[in-house]
């Protein structure tokens, strides 16, 4: 099974949703994605209304697999919640567990593909 491929945040839209009761979470999230590159949607507390436990769900359809993977680097550990939708734009829905960001280097290096072994003789 082959990763989705690498989506350059410039190229991702995504909602930021607060599932937590902490004020002004996802606008400071989302102005964070902003810097980051990403386009920002909707910012406001979470529609489905759900309960999230851990540092956040990531909503995508299997057209927006790319930009979800993108978008999950820069929280490193989400619950990948797929959806109908028929657009790749991503929600983040920020939960109880959320801290902060990944630094931009980790969230890169998450990304970035494993170094092929190279062959002995070259």
């Amino acid at each position: 099974l082959t990763p989705p491929t690498v989506v350059a945040p410039t190229a991702v839209k995504v909602n930021v949703y607060n599932a937590t009761d902490q004020r002004g979470l996802a606008t400071r999230v989302a102005a964070q994605l902003k810097r980051r590159g990403f386009h920002v949607g909707q910012v406001d507390n979470d529609p489905l209304k759900r309960q999230v436990t851990g540092a956040a769900e990531v909503r995508s359809s299997p057209a927006g697999a790319g930009a979800a993977r993108t978008v999950s680097a820069q929280v490193g550990t989400v619950v990948a919640v797929p959806d109908q939708r028929t657009n790749a734009s991503v929600d983040l829905v920020l939960g109880a567990a959320f801290v902060r960001l990944q630094p931009v280097p980790a969230a890169a290096a998450a990304l970035s593909p494993s170094p092929q072994p190279v062959p002995s003789g070259c």
